[in-house]
């Protein structure tokens, strides 16, 4: 991680993959295998780590430079990026003494970075393991937390409303996401894909329920 930095034009580092591993339960198995917690983000193309189903570290315009150990990337379109500076980042301290506020959303700290400038960073080629069992009690907390406005994001990764219809659309149709998840399994061969069409149903599900709900100004 710390390689990338010999180069002054690099900003910020960030790891390529979450780390699959054999021995993690099928939910976190599956998370290394689409490159995030979310299937519907991936579906946004707005994932960040390399995700066997799009076979890409994310959808958003970039371009990527191969340097070994890492890729040497920036991004062509300033306004649509992934929710990247999480887990597994590294950001010169120097530049997070100028850009960090009081508060801290890692997608808003990454959106001011590009557009101030800092657009020149790695992705390197090793993993950090992710380990989120818990997959509906996660996406429930926070899909409350922002319908209550707990968390108040400035960014929202250049996504229209048509983006998420069409992602709506396309996991309601059913026989894509079964298709998605047949190709992720010849890719690399794992049981933990029989959980993809489960996740991105019960994601969906719950992301209606809960915006339905506050519609009738009920706390969530």
């Amino acid at each position: 991680m710390l390689e990338p930095f010999k180069d002054k034009n690099i900003s910020f580092a960030d790891t390529l993959y979450f780390g699959y591993r054999k021995t993690d339960s099928i939910k976190v198995r599956y998370q290394a295998l689409i490159g995030g917690d979310d299937p519907i983000i991936m579906y946004l193309g707005r994932h960040s780590r390399w995700s066997y189903i799009s076979d890409s570290w994310t959808d958003c315009d970039h371009q990527d430079k191969d340097y070994g150990n890492y890729f040497l990337s920036e991004f062509l379109d300033k306004n649509k990026i992934p929710p990247m500076g999480s887990n597994g980042f590294l950001v010169r301290t120097n530049i997070a003494r100028r850009l960090v506020k009081d508060s801290f959303i890692h997608s808003d700290f990454i959106f001011d970075l590009i557009n101030k400038g800092y657009n020149c960073f790695a992705k390197v080629k090793t993993s950090i393991v992710h380990n989120q069992p818990k997959f509906f009690a996660n996406k429930a907390r926070r899909i409350k937390r922002r319908i209550n406005n707990e968390i108040k994001i400035n960014y929202n990764y250049g996504l229209r409303k048509w983006d998420l219809i069409k992602t709506g659309i396309y996991i309601c149709i059913i026989l894509p996401v079964f298709y998605d998840a047949l190709r992720g399994f010849i890719k690399k061969p794992d049981l933990a894909w029989i959980f993809h069409p489960i996740a991105c149903f019960g994601e969906l599900f719950q992301f209606a329920y809960y915006n339905i709900k506050s519609q009738f100004f009920l706390k969530v």
